[in-house]
């Protein structure tokens, strides 16, 4: 699957085997900054202004989570088997994000005084990358 999103506030789901849009969310709160699916395809995150929406693509339009944030989300994604979410953002704050209660709690909270401009998990699940505006990379171990 493909997730696209649109200046009309929209977001499209893609089957890449027929080409064809399987799924349409209209996301009217907020204009997207970056998106990221769960290494199962199963729910897309949706990072805006001052938060992260969390969707399951298969049963509907109303985030079933979201967390808040002081301002805009810039970074968004999961660890490999769903056990926590990441997010950053301009306030300049990596966040990780319990997901297995089902309720969204942070658990770790890194204050970079940097807009975050990337993230990424590690192929090994126990480190994040992050990249910021001022040109500096860091990692750090979320396990």
């Amino acid at each position: 699957m493909l997730a696209s999103a649109s200046y009309d506030r929209t977001i499209r789901i893609w089957s890449l085997r027929t080409g064809k849009c399987v799924k349409f969310i209209d996301y009217q709160i907020s204009q997207i900054n970056t998106m990221n699916f769960t290494g199962t395809g199963r729910d897309l995150v949706v990072g805006s202004f001052q938060r992260a929406d969390l969707f399951d693509i298969n049963s509907g339009f109303t985030p079933k989570a979201t967390v808040q944030v002081p301002k805009n989300v810039t970074a968004v994604g999961f660890e490999k088997n769903g056990r926590w979410m990441y997010t950053g953002g301009e306030e300049g704050t990596c966040r990780l994000w319990e997901m297995r209660s089902g309720r969204m709690i942070v658990v770790c909270a890194l204050s970079l005084k940097t807009h975050v401009l990337s993230m990424a998990v590690n192929t090994n699940q126990t480190e994040l990358f992050v990249s910021t505006a001022c040109g500096r990379s860091s990692s750090g171990t979320s396990a």
